[in-house]
Order: C-alpha cells, then sequence, then structure tokens
C-alpha cells in the first residue's frame, strides 16, 4: 500500500507543469551563472576562490543560485504540494480509500526530499559540463576560507559538505512552507508567508551583525546566533562548514529541520480533511 502511496504522489507531484518548469529553468539559471562569472573572472584574478574554473564553477554556480531559485523552487514544491491539493479537495479523494494519514505525510516528504536532490543533482551536472566547455580549465583551485590550493580530492570533500548543508537549508525552508500550508488557505499566502520567514531571517542576521560588530567570524557567540539564520547559512555557512572552520551551522540546521517538521507533522496530521 505504500509503495502505491509513493507512486501515487510522485504522479501528482510531475502531473503540475509548474513543478515541471521548474527544473526545465535549471540550465538557464546555471547559464547566467556562468555568464556573470565569465564577466566578473577578469576582476577577481586568478588567485581568487571567486575565480570561476572547470574546478570550482559547480559551488560558485549553487552559491548564487541557492538563496534566489533554490529558495524559490523549494517554496513552490512545498507550497503545491501541501497548500494546494488541500484547498482543491486532492487530498479529500485520497481518503475515500484507506490510507494512513500519517503515511501519507511521510510519502508526501519524501517524493519532495527526492525532487529536490534531483534539481540539485541536475544543477550540479549542468554546471560541470558547462564549465568544462566555457572556462579555463584547472587541476587546482582555491576554495571559499580555505588556505591553499586543492586538486580533485578536495574539491571533491569541499563539494560534497557544501552541498549538503545546501541541500539541508531547503528542507528546513520546506518544513516552514509545510506550516505555513497548514495555516494559509491560499498558496498566495503560503509564499508570502515562506518569503517573509527569509525576510525575518536576514534582519536576524542583521541584528546578530550589529551586536557582534568588530568581533571576528570565528567568534563561537556569533557563530551560534548567525547560525540560526536560513541567510547567513545559505549565504557563508555551507562555505564555512565545508571548509572545516565550524560545524555549528549542520548542527543549528538539524535541530530546526526537526523541530519544523515535528510542528508540521502534528498540524497535517490533525487536520480534518473531511469536514
Amino acid at each position: 500500500m505504500f509503495k502505491s502511496l509513493l507512486i501515487y504522489e510522485f504522479e501528482k507531484f510531475w502531473s503540475k507543469k509548474i513543478n515541471i518548469a521548474c527544473f526545465l529553468v535549471i540550465p538557464l539559471i546555471v547559464f547566467m551563472a556562468l555568464k556573470g562569472c565569465i564577466e566578473l573572472n577578469p576582476g577577481y584574478g586568478i588567485n581568487s576562490p571567486a575565480f570561476g574554473t572547470s574546478m570550482n564553477f559547480h559551488i560558485i554556480s549553487l552559491q548564487e543560485m541557492i538563496v534566489s531559485a533554490f529558495n524559490g523552487i523549494t517554496i513552490i514544491f512545498f507550497a503545491l504540494s501541501f497548500n494546494e491539493e488541500y484547498q482543491s479537495g486532492c487530498l479529500r479523494m485520497a481518503f475515500i480509500r484507506p490510507i494512513s494519514i500519517k503515511k501519507l505525510y511521510l510519502a508526501k516528504t519524501i517524493i519532495l526530499i527526492v525532487n529536490l536532490f534531483l534539481i540539485m543533482l541536475l544543477q550540479l551536472l549542468i554546471s560541470l559540463i558547462t564549465a568544462q566547455i566555457f572556462l579555463p580549465t584547472a587541476t587546482k583551485t582555491l576554495l571559499f576560507f580555505k588556505s591553499g590550493v586543492y586538486g580533485a580530492k578536495g574539491v571533491i570533500i569541499y563539494s560534497f559538505k557544501f552541498y549538503l548543508l545546501s541541500f539541508i537549508n531547503l528542507l528546513v525552508l520546506g518544513a516552514v512552507t509545510e506550516i505555513f500550508s497548514t495555516r494559509c488557505k491560499t498558496v498566495t499566502g503560503v509564499i508570502g508567508g515562506s518569503l517573509g520567514f527569509l525576510v525575518g531571517s536576514a534582519v536576524f542576521f542583521c541584528i546578530v551583525i550589529g551586536r557582534f560588530k568588530g568581533i571576528p567570524e570565528s567568534n563561537s557567540r556569533y557563530f551560534m546566533y548567525a547560525s540560526l539564520s536560513l541567510i547567513f547559512t545559505e549565504f557563508k555557512g555551507n562555505a564555512y562548514f565545508a571548509a572545516g572552520v565550524s560545524n555549528i551551522c549542520l548542527y543549528s540546521l538539524i535541530i530546526m529541520l526537526i523541530v519544523f517538521k515535528v510542528i508540521s507533522f502534528f498540524r497535517f496530521t490533525k487536520k480534518d480533511y473531511l469536514e
């Protein structure tokens, strides 16, 4: 029964044209990042980690996409899955069959996680291919917040950690969107609430910067507070984690993910979908 439920959720996800459009727009966004990288390379110089090459463009590309494109795509995925289906009556139709609400929530979560993974994988593959074609070829590169130059092994380890934390960031935002989906009556309200959360996260980060003005970023208290902001973890935290500077962002994101998912789970399972 659960396998059938997964297939049902998978088919529903891919039946939405806007979800398909999100995948189709990834190549365009990568090429826009590539264009910007080519234009900015002369200004950075080869001794900067921001200088795009065949070795590091996938990192630069994700860094540029995570705050804007991927956040937007995540909000769309989760809002359509949790809010629009309830308002349109799709979930009511599902309960005509003997389906557990808890299993339905789990199935939705798994499908969304898989598709978020696939869209990040698509971004990675396109970035690697385009970098090989259009950017300078390199065998070693500089990396953000790390000293020295690194070859393929070092870049792979750094990239894995960078993408991992970015992925968890998106899952946290997705959990927040789920909560808004159980409270707001329209998709517009859910999207607005989720964007408001990101804006609030940015404001909180600015407050932290003001509070710790003049204190180096290696300060543990600064990291502890800043890591509670998704904007910080997306803008700098993923690179700090990948560089091995601090693991606090990973711990903070895991805690936030658990808290928001628990709230979302209880709100989703306590709703009366047949009223």
